[in-house]
């Protein structure tokens, strides 16, 4: 799958650390670049993405893993919580570039309790128990 993104410089720049983005990332955590919807476009046919929904940690609001089929990898994910409207979150890892990734340093960390052991803390970040 290809995306592109009019701009990656938002400050919402979030690891999460709770069991469900353990399982959904298939890692010991998930980061994500939020963006407006308006700012993403999908280079590759939309009919092809796949998605799962699953009640979100901090408030069982619904969220959905939009993911490649073909790879299964989880590109981008929504929330139908009222402060997500309009507004997605782009997995860092499934940008190309690393210097881009490497701009991209975490602003927040959530669920830091349940952070893996060995994972150690993003210095600059703000550390969050919840969301």
């Amino acid at each position: 799958m290809r995306e592109k993104h009019d701009r990656l410089t938002l400050s919402a720049k979030i690891t999460c650390h709770c069991g469900q983005c353990h399982k959904a990332t298939s890692s010991a955590f998930s980061t994500g670049v939020f963006l407006l919807d308006t700012q993403f476009t999908l280079l590759s046919d939309p009919t092809v993405v796949q998605t799962y929904s699953y009640p979100q940690t901090s408030d069982a609001s619904i969220q959905t893993l939009h993911f490649c089929p073909v790879c299964s990898t989880v590109v981008w994910r929504t929330g139908a919580a009222d402060k997500y409207a309009g507004v997605l979150s782009v997995q860092l890892g499934t940008l190309d570039d690393p210097g881009v990734r490497d701009r991209l340093e975490p602003s927040v960390e959530h669920y830091v309790s349940m952070r893996t052991k060995w994972v150690n803390k993003v210095q600059s970040a703000e550390q969050e128990e919840g969301a």
